[in-house]
């Protein structure tokens, strides 16, 4: 007969060694999973703070722009690009009625348009802005 799990114990999984092995996998991935989600908060914060200053705005810190920020730095992207895709679509958009209320971090970071966004940006700042 398998024995009892500890008094307080939170552990959905039934009390066993295997149970435990996972248990302590699970832990692991957690574990290694906090500094890259660390790292994606701070980049975060670091490009609202810069484009709070460059905008004009007061943008806050969401979960869903942290998971945005994420899913681009695993894809390879780093800040500076992020940077530069903002500065591409606010000369864009900023004068534009319709585009400037897309003028927003979620919008500018949407991993489905941003290798897109990222490619004509990387044109109009060679052509001089």
């Amino acid at each position: 007969m398998p024995a009892k799990p500890p008094s307080g114990s939170l552990s959905l999984l039934p009390f066993c060694s295997r149970c435990r092995e996972l248990e302590a996998e699970l832990e692991e991935l957690r574990a290694r999973e906090a500094p890259r989600a660390a790292g994606a908060r701070k980049e975060g914060a670091s490009f609202l703070d810069w484009q709070n200053r460059e905008f004009g705005r007061k943008f806050t810190l969401s979960q869903p722009l942290i998971r945005q920020v994420k899913a681009l730095l695993a894809a390879g992207y780093e800040q500076r690009h992020m940077r530069l895709v903002a500065l591409y679509l606010k000369s864009k958009w900023e004068h534009d009625e319709r585009m400037a209320d897309f003028l927003v971090p979620s919008t500018m970071l949407a991993m489905a348009k941003f290798q897109e966004r990222l490619d004509m940006a990387n044109e109009w700042w060679g052509e001089g802005e």
